[in-house]
């Protein structure tokens, strides 16, 4: 998904653990977890054990984490790279059951093609596909995300919901040998701040507020 290189990656690691783990307190119960998403969610980049090799999957992933670390929790980790909403919907949200009490769900980066804008920034002027990207975010990715946070809320009502939001790819660093990133910079973080606001908005609704955002900080 987003390129990404290893320390970053590490960094958004250990802010969602933390984050996830204090969203997932105050209940005594065994939790049964279910980890939808993309490359973020499965662990990409993040170095580690690779559990599954389609999805990248690994067990520096955040779900595996706060799997290993939380007692007496069950996960189910279908968090796939290079996921969208749909295939999201087509082969993952199966995995959230009525018995699903715990869910984190990290979408809609790859619906907005956000790698390949990254690389096209990177080494050109990417003006309009900017604004395109900011167009689709704003109007015809909410419906796609909604359709996500209403199948969580039908297959598990009373299950805590986590929307875990995006950092920025580029931060605030330039780097004068990548004739692109000074358009990054300004440009990208934006988008990804629109993307987590959207996510986290469309969530409220779609749950009638039954939800918790863990917000990722720009790197």
């Amino acid at each position: 998904m987003f390129p990404m290189n290893a320390a970053p990656r590490r960094l958004l690691l250990v802010l969602s653990v933390a984050g996830l783990m204090l969203a997932f307190t105050g209940q005594a119960q065994a939790d049964n977890y279910t980890a939808l998403g993309d490359s973020y969610a499965s662990g990409t980049g993040a170095g580690g054990t690779v559990l599954n090799s389609s999805c990248d999957r690994r067990v520096t992933a955040y779900p595996y984490v706060i799997s290993q670390s939380r007692p007496n929790t069950s996960l189910t980790f279908v968090a796939c790279s290079g996921a969208t909403t749909t295939s999201l919907l087509n082969s993952q949200i199966s995995s959230v059951t009525a018995s699903t009490n715990r869910v984190s769900v990290q979408i809609g980066g790859n619906d907005i093609g956000f790698a390949n804008l990254i690389v096209n920034c990177t080494f050109a002027n990417c003006t309009s596909q900017l604004t395109s990207v900011q167009n689709t975010i704003r109007t015809s990715l909410p419906a796609k995300i909604d359709s996500v946070y209403n199948q969580i809320k039908s297959r598990a009502p009373a299950a805590k919901v986590v929307v875990v939001g995006y950092p920025s790819p580029a931060g605030t660093r330039t780097c004068s040998a990548a004739l692109g990133i000074s358009t990054i910079t300004p440009a990208l973080s934006p988008r990804a701040r629109t993307l987590a606001a959207k996510s986290a908005a469309s969530a409220t609704v779609a749950t009638m507020g039954a939800i918790t955002q863990v917000s990722v900080p720009v790197l």
